[in-house]
């Protein structure tokens, strides 16, 4: 169903679907799709919204809208609503529209947007949120998330990299996870092991928080294919504190990725100190 949507795109249906679990609702509704866009760093609405308050403003104004029952295991599959479905729908037929091959977070936007029957196309056009401004700014940016330059799939890589590298300054958990397979795993830099994302969503914050602070530099070092159509990277941290360490250290990330339905993503994550 998502094979013409870009990661980004992507990652706000993975998001929709954390947060309908969080708030305890059997479906995905439109609300949560615009909660997974704001959750969403490349989203096309945080770039019109810009300014980081006035996202944490829409998102406690729709959250003041949604009843919260018990949270959802995050194991449990959670369909989307019909109204969601018929978004998605709007979706494809907005891309088609503007002539783009992939569907991303713009055409989402603008779905939701014309999606009158929900109060999110309300709450959406009182923050000056309107189609005809997300047209006017798609059109001044028309490969923001358009139409993409045939590639060989390593070659989307290093951007994905990038993407998880900048969402590591603000280890988010349900964020975190967007990158990573069902069944992936990490070893951290103290050699401790975490297996399944349902194991590691937990803790994706506190794993990734040495890497959050402000002194530590990430560098990309290598990526290239390796056995079985995987990749193989390799990142470079400097100026790394673990705990209460009053000394900075070098780690190094080893990730192995594949490709799965024309997105990458982590299966495999280890954390080594590197000794100088």
């Amino acid at each position: 169903m998502f094979q013409r949507y870009t990661e980004s795109a992507r990652r706000v249906i993975f998001f929709a679907r954390y947060e309908a679990s969080q708030f305890g609702t059997p479906t995905i509704e439109a609300e949560y799709l615009l909660l997974g866009l704001l959750r969403e760093n490349s989203s096309f609405a945080s770039r019109l919204f810009g300014e980081r308050k006035e996202l944490e403003s829409l998102r406690l104004e729709i959250e003041k809208r949604v009843t919260k029952s018990t949270p959802l295991p995050t194991s449990v599959e959670i369909p989307l609503s019909l109204q969601s479905k018929n978004i998605l729908h709007m979706a494809t037929e907005e891309a088609e529209r503007l002539g783009s091959s992939g569907i991303g977070t713009e055409h989402l936007l603008l779905a939701l947007l014309k999606e009158k029957a929900s109060f999110v196309a309300q709450i959406l056009e009182k923050h000056g949120i309107e189609a005809k401004k997300v047209e006017d700014e798609i059109a001044k940016t028309p490969t923001f998330e358009g139409p993409q330059p045939a590639v060989r799939p390593i070659e989307v890589v290093p951007q994905m990299l990038a993407e998880f590298l900048q969402t590591l300054q603000e280890p988010d958990a349900s964020k975190l996870a967007g990158y990573f397979s069902w069944r992936a795993q990490i070893v951290d830099a103290n050699g401790k092991r975490w297996v399944g994302i349902e194991e590691l969503e937990p803790d994706l914050a506190a794993i990734f928080l040495p890497y959050a602070k402000r002194n530590a530099r990430p560098r990309v070092e290598r990526v290239e294919m390796g056995l079985r159509g995987c990749v193989v990277a390799s990142v470079l941290w400097e100026n790394v504190a673990m705990g209460g360490e009053a000394t900075y250290s070098m780690h190094r990330m080893m990730f192995v990725l594949a490709e799965q339905q024309d997105a990458w993503e982590i299966f495999f994550l280890q954390v080594t100190p590197v000794r100088g």
